[in-house]
């Protein structure tokens, strides 16, 4: 499974996968990380409008509001439920 993460605008994001902090930081518009999980990821961001973000090269539903944190976990078993 790979989780790819892509800013639209400026936003704080966090991704810890397996329960370790892979990295926390201000992404800009434009940027894009890819993320490698192990059994699960949890992704939290300050604006969830701000990003874009895709399993496996399928784009995934919105995390939730614009203008609201948002966060989701995403495992092989759930990642699913997350797609469009």
């Amino acid at each position: 499974m790979t989780l790819r993460v892509e800013a639209t605008a400026d936003c704080w994001t966090r991704v810890t996968v397996d329960g370790a902090v892979l990295f926390e930081q201000i992404l800009k518009a434009g940027d894009t990380r890819d993320i490698k999980p192990g059994r699960d990821v949890y992704l939290q961001v300050g604006d969830a409008s701000a990003v874009k973000w895709s399993i496996n090269g399928q784009s995934a539903k919105a995390m939730g509001t614009p203008g609201q944190p948002a966060e989701v976990r995403v495992s092989r078993a759930t990642a699913a439920k997350y797609l469009q």
